[in-house]
């Protein structure tokens, strides 16, 4: 090296400036690493263990034995050099620092080392550090001990991760989520739903603690579908397995599951942000508001999957996609059933390694062909919100008609207490705010807890009400749809007090003008009440049932000429 050091000292001061710059030969870096002429040459930091946690939401650590046992790694370090080109170099110095730094360390250690090594010489690290666990399968997430004799606690909360060819990144997630569940303070469990992966995911998620469960059905709904069945943990989050869903995220859901039983990690709320590819970004925006205007749903990001059920909220659904649209399908029929939705600020992330699984195409295809399907849900009676949406509709002839008929009815309403039988979701119960609301359907009132607390569900001919003790009774387009009409004029009869007001509803089946629209309607919304229409009553029928049954007819008023509503009153 001398004659090379020689030549370097007599080289011009700018050649020498130069030299140095570049970190390379001349009076610099030329040096060997004890001579005490050499010169320090600034290096680029490789990241450290905080990047990582940062990464994943978690809060860096300060000081101690896993910040410093992950120090990183494919660069050369002043208390170890490595030997230049051994991918699993780095590895062994993380695996000498993690024998120090426990369990924690050797998560953050290894999430670094996914990241900062090339492709090749991470897959090689990665397996080192396995090594060094010793190949031991750990713990299931915050679990605790059977009671002697007995069963498996079972877990408060599931988390579900469909995965394909996710070992890098699950290598990443299932540490960093580990430590975010037992942070929660409760029993929980992860759930790796696999779809066939290749790249030893299976392997990876089994080692750090989750169970696998091998999905039967095709796609990102099928995965989900499998988790969702191997777990009987009352609330299931669901989170993908590309680091897009920072897992510290979990704790806020957690806190706010009192609120809904379907919660929303949402991009698209004030608060929420996304970090996505402008075209990316343009698809999403365009999918997210054309189902939301078309199916004329209260959410702004229908395509989340970081999301957070009530298992109550879930049985019972049965979805028909199995694609990527089983997510705008599921939030559909849960806003169907009346459970509550509420979306939560949060910030997307750029995928980890790999690609996404998504062909667009294929996607745009099953998104148009389960929108179809979810208008014709969101427009019959098995919606629980029908009503009260019919009011505001985009259709003018249903706002018309609801519009109408809750003036007509309020307008009549007498002296209480007040008792609206087959309330559904109308704008009538709502609105009066005295009234008891009773309906047979479990989701009606479901939907309606939040805007009217006196609720409560039974059959119109079994009222859980005592004799004369009512004083206005709204029966509103509820005696067609069953087939003991008679027994339900009859119960109305019964807890009526003398004097009492009945107000009751009903198609006109003796006016042509009803059959026309009847028809039309039961072809253009084939799902909505024409099909369930098995009671056919005339003006005159109607009358001459309502004085078999002690009323007094005071008045007949009409909705679109052919929709009739009495005005009667109790006789003595």
């Amino acid at each position: 090296m001398e004659p090379e050091r020689r030549a370097a000292r007599r080289a011009p001061p700018a050649a020498r400036r130069r030299a140095r710059r570049a970190g390379g030969g001349a009076g610099g870096a030329g040096h060997e690493p004890g001579d005490p002429r050499r010169r320090r040459v600034r290096r680029a930091r490789p990241p450290r263990a905080r990047d990582a946690r940062v990464r994943l939401g978690l809060r860096p650590r300060r000081g101690g034995g896993a910040a410093r046992g992950a120090v990183f790694r494919g660069a050369p370090s002043r208390r170890a050099p490595a030997a230049a080109g051994a991918p699993g170099a780095g590895a062994g110095r993380l695996a000498a620092g993690e024998r120090g730094a426990g369990r924690r360390g050797r998560a953050a250690g290894r999430a670094l080392l996914a990241r900062a090594l090339p492709g090749a010489a991470r897959g090689a690290a990665l397996a080192a550090a396995d090594r060094q666990d010793g190949g031991r399968r750990a713990p299931r997430v915050a679990a605790r001990p059977p009671p002697p004799g007995g069963d498996p606690v079972t877990p408060k909360i599931a988390v579900v991760i469909p995965a394909l060819n996710e070992r890098e990144n699950l290598a990443l997630l299932l540490p960093a989520l580990r430590e975010v569940l037992e942070d929660l303070g409760v029993t929980s469990e992860i759930v790796v739903a696999d779809g066939g992966s290749t790249d030893g995911s299976r392997e990876a998620a089994a080692r750090r603690g989750a169970r696998v469960v091998v999905q039967t059905e095709r796609g990102y709904g099928g995965a989900l579908l499998a988790g969702f069945a191997a777990t009987t943990a009352p609330w299931i989050l669901t989170m993908d397995a590309d680091l897009s869903h920072r897992p510290v995220f979990a704790q806020e859901l957690w806190k706010r599951r009192h609120e809904a039983e379907v919660l929303i990690a949402s991009r698209y709320v004030p608060g929420g942000r996304a970090d996505m590819d402008g075209l990316r970004r343009l698809l999403s925006h365009v999918l997210n508001r054309t189902y939301a205007r078309v199916l004329a749903l209260p959410v702004h990001d229908l395509s989340s999957g970081f999301r957070m059920y009530r298992r109550e909220a879930l049985e019972g659904l049965r979805p028909e996609a199995r694609d990527f649209d089983f997510l705008e399908e599921v939030l559909v029929r849960a806003h169907a059933e009346g459970w509550r939705v509420v979306e939560v600020p949060f910030h997307y992330m750029a995928r980890g390694s790999g690609r996404s699984h998504a062909r667009l195409v294929k996607f745009g295809w099953a998104l148009t062909r389960t929108l179809a399907r979810m208008w014709r849900l969101r427009n019959s009676v098995d919606a629980a919100d029908y009503d009260y949406r019919a009011y505001d509709g985009a259709i003018w002839l249903q706002r018309y008609w609801q519009r109408t008929r809750h003036r007509i009815v309020t307008g009549w309403v007498g002296e209480g207490p007040v008792v609206d039988v087959g309330c559904g979701s109308s704008r009538i119960i709502v609105d009066l705010a005295a009234a008891v609301g009773i309906d047979i359907r479990h989701s009606k009132l479901r939907w309606l807890r939040p805007r009217h607390a006196r609720l409560t569900r039974a059959s119109g001919d079994g009222l859980p009400l005592r004799d004369a003790s009512v004083g206005t009774l709204i029966t509103s387009e509820v005696i067609e749809h069953v087939t003991n009409a008679e027994d339900h004029l009859a119960e109305a009869a019964r807890v009526l007090r003398p004097g009492g007001t009945l107000i009751a509803g009903t198609p006109d089946y003796g006016r042509w003008l009803w059959w026309v629209i009847e028809w039309v309607y039961g072809r253009v919304l084939p799902g909505a009440y024409a099909h369930e229409h098995v009671t056919h009553y005339t003006r005159a029928s109607l009358a001459a049932s309502l004085a078999r049954h002690g009323f007094e007819v005071l008045d007949v008023r009409y909705v679109g000429g052919c929709e009739m509503i009495f005005h009667a009153r109790r006789r003595a």
